[in-house]
Order: structure tokens, then sequence, then C-alpha cells
């Protein structure tokens, strides 16, 4: 039987939210340890971001519920890159979700479970797919 070396990259997961209340040895972290090919190079980013409301003609009610997914500070979003894996590591409803990349024709669109998370230039477009709600956040980068 031969044996493949496997490299790997490990993420710490934890609440990626500036300025949070929670001291960071208090806050529950989990690791995610995903295999990669031999030789595969491994690019990481972490941008801060915040975010204004793009209403849309949404409703109230659905306003409410995107604001409270994203932190209502800057936040850091990590980006993971290999040659075959693309990954954004962004904070919502107080969790860390992990959103892997999906076919766009602008951009780099990162997604999971009902929520998208859209980047072009230095900025990101986050929606959901909760409900039907047209209104988004628009997240800018902060130096």
């Amino acid at each position: 039987m031969k044996r493949i070396a496997v490299r790997r990259i490990s993420l710490l997961l934890g609440v990626l939210a500036l300025g949070s209340t929670a001291d960071a040895s208090t806050r529950p972290q989990q690791a995610l340890t995903i295999a990669l090919e031999p030789g595969a190079a491994v690019q990481r980013l972490t941008n801060v971001y915040r975010c204004r409301l793009d209403r849309n003609g949404a409703s109230l009610d659905e306003i409410g519920a995107l604001q409270a997914m994203l932190p209502s500070g800057p936040f850091r979003v990590e980006y993971i890159n290999t040659d075959d894996i693309h990954l954004a590591i962004v904070p919502v409803n107080g969790r860390t979700h992990v959103m892997t990349e999906v076919i766009s024709a602008d951009g780099g669109k990162y997604t999971v479970d009902a929520v998208t998370w859209w980047t072009r230039g230095n900025e990101a477009r986050f929606t959901s797919e909760m409900g039907q709600t047209r209104a988004a956040m628009i997240c800018t980068t902060q130096p």
C-alpha cells in the first residue's frame, strides 16, 4: 500500500467580531482540519468590514432580521484559498460560518445554508434567502 503525504490546514473557529464583550478564553472554539494535496500553497487574507443596510424596498421586519445576522460594529472575515479550495469565514448570528466559493459572473461569491457573502473589490454584499427579503447588508473594508 502506497502512503501519500497530505498537508493540512487547520482553522480555529470562534467569534470573529472585533471588540466582543466575551473574553477569547471563554468563547467556545472548535478546530476544523482540511486535508490538502502535497505541495498545495495556502493563501490567507483577513479583512475588517463595517456594514450598512441597502433596504431595497424590504419591510421593517425583514430589515431587522437581516441586520441582526451580522455584528453591528467592525468585524473580521478571513479568506483561505488554495488551488482548489476557496473559503470565507464570516461571523453570522454570533457563530462562525465557513462558506465555500460558488460560481459567479463577477467577484467572489461564498455561500452556506441560506446566506451569501459576495465580494467585489473592497466591498461585500451579505444577503439571506430566509423569507422573501430584497434587503442586503453592504460591507466595506476598513483600514
